[in-house]
């Protein structure tokens, strides 16, 4: 047995009873099968998957992914058809999705020639990637599928978007737009919710504004938010020290207590 298949089955195994386990190891675990060549133990790992993780977030959502790649190599497309019908619809709406399975996805779908659903699928990776490493591991991806020309089309428009977005919101509270700036990045993250870039800088923008305008509920929350956003997305972000030391000076400033109007999830990640 190679080293990450077994490693990938004492993961599923030790999580089997765990209030953490994560769908996403049965799926990388049927995929690793898949790829050496038994789709037999890959079919046994997606119903384990449907039957001990059925009606957690994204389990059936993984469980679509991985069915769609053993039944390409098993050469039942009607059943890829659907799974992949089924996968590409859950991962518009999974939430915490990583960029890994998503890129199985388009990989799958690269395969069977839906050009045009992996691209989609690539667009929100890229828009969503932590850094231009993940951009790059996204790109080679579709190389390796033949599609280069189309990931280096993606990858261009996606850091475009993104430094428009960020260049944006800075000139605005430049310019002491600083709801405006607010604004805008608060529009960047729901369109971008995984980019930490993104929530970096609306975290920035929130902090800005109640600097130079005064205390507010509403963004006071928002701040809280984006901050434990922006621990999650890139917990080694060398100015997060920065940001959060601007946030318990402006609490400071303004009599504020730490935390007030956070849900435990937030202040837990702050």
């Amino acid at each position: 047995m190679k080293p990450p298949e077994r490693a990938l089955k004492q993961v599923v195994s030790k999580a089997r009873y765990s209030e953490f386990r994560n769908p996403e190891d049965h799926a990388r675990l049927a995929q690793t099968l898949v790829k050496k060549g038994d789709p037999v133990q890959a079919a046994a790992v997606i119903r384990d998957l449907d039957k001990s993780l059925g009606g957690q977030k994204n389990t059936e959502v993984c469980s679509a992914i991985s069915s769609a790649m053993l039944h390409e190599y098993t050469g039942n497309e009607a059943r890829m058809n659907a799974s992949l019908d089924s996968a590409l619809a859950g991962c518009k709406r999974a939430t915490g999705l990583s960029n890994e399975m998503k890129m199985e996805l388009a990989r799958t779908c690269l395969e069977v020639g839906k050009e045009e659903q992996a691209t989609e699928v690539m667009r929100d990776v890229m828009r969503n990637a932590a850094s231009n490493a993940a951009i790059d591991k996204a790109v080679r991806m579709m190389e390796q599928t033949g599609h280069g020309e189309l990931a280096a089309r993606l990858a261009n428009e996606s850091r475009a978007e993104v430094g428009d977005m960020v260049a944006e919101g800075a000139r605005l509270a430049k310019e002491g737009d600083f709801r405006g700036a607010v604004d805008l990045m608060t529009e960047a993250v729901a369109k971008l919710p995984d980019n930490p870039q993104v929530v970096f800088n609306a975290a920035v923008a929130v902090l800005k504004c109640l600097e130079n305008t005064g205390w507010d509920e509403h963004l006071g929350k928002s701040a809280l938010e984006f901050i434990a956003g922006v621990r999650r997305l890139d917990p080694v972000n060398p100015k997060l020290h920065a940001l959060a030391g601007l946030h318990q000076e402006i609490l400071k400033k303004y009599n504020i207590r730490p935390g007030r109007g956070a849900s435990p999830a937030v202040r837990a990640a702050i």
